[in-house]
């Protein structure tokens, strides 16, 4: 079931969510939390549930070096399992009268998600009292954190696709705008320029040999505009095309 829902998941923030949600019941935790690094050294929380509105607010986002179980799994890239509340204060003395207090001193794994070999973010279930994390178990939840890693890349690819897509579509969209302004733009002045030379042909006849050459390449250059034009027209929509076959 938590395969099939991780496969449903489209960006990183859904796969966190899955993860989290279907992972507390699928290994009888209580509480479960995502972090992820986008740096390779702080953790960022990404999804969370079952704890507390506020107990996780001190490690919404985690610093390089912060001796905290989540961060020590993510730079020693090994997973911590903790089964004991006396594990606990061992292992993290300086959250665990926090966690007393909130009666959260409790079992605990600390498991570490990769992506392209590299330590990528934690995944973290707490239990209830005291838990045993025997062989079969640890390869359990080794499997769930293996099925988070291959959708949160699969995620990954999805939304870099999707902004390059979006980024390539706002360039093309930028590009017809200014081919249009600019087929906009250059129509006065060749409609100037053509206005004048249309002036001299009717006032002195027939053209020096220079200024025949202007004329022609001004004519070119005038049907280049429209061109342009119509093209700017066409990508906008204002124009479309109808094909139909033909007799050549």
């Amino acid at each position: 079931e938590a395969t099939t829902e991780l496969a449903k998941a489209m960006t990183p923030a859904e796969v966190a969510m899955a993860t989290v949600r279907i992972g507390v019941d699928a290994v009888d935790a209580t509480a479960a939390a995502l972090w992820t690094s986008e740096d390779g050294t702080s953790l960022v929380l990404a999804a969370e549930h079952g704890y507390p509105l506020d107990f996780l607010a001190p490690w919404t986002t985690i610093a390089p070096g912060a001796a905290i179980p989540p961060m020590r799994a993510f730079e020693a890239d090994e997973p911590i399992w903790c089964e004991t509340e006396a594990e606990y204060e061992r292992l993290s003395p300086t959250t665990y009268q926090y966690a007393r207090e909130r009666q959260y001193a409790r079992a605990f794994a600390a498991l570490v998600l990769r992506s392209n070999g590299r330590p990528s973010g934690i995944l973290v279930f707490r239990y209830e009292g005291d838990r045993a994390f025997p062989a079969e178990e640890r390869e359990f939840l080794a499997a769930l954190v293996h099925a988070c890693e291959q959708a949160m890349d699969r995620a990954r690819l999805f939304t870099g696709e999707l902004a390059a897509r979006r980024a390539a579509e706002e360039a093309s969209r930028r590009k017809d705008e200014f081919l249009a302004m600019l087929g906009h733009e250059l129509r006065n002045p060749l409609a100037a320029m053509t206005s004048a030379f249309d002036v001299l042909k009717t006032r002195d006849g027939a053209l020096p040999r220079e200024l025949t050459i202007v004329d022609r390449q001004l004519g070119h250059l005038t049907q280049l505009v429209h061109d342009l034009v119509d093209v700017a027209r066409v990508t906008r929509g204002v124009i479309v095309l109808k094909r139909e076959a033909v007799h050549i």
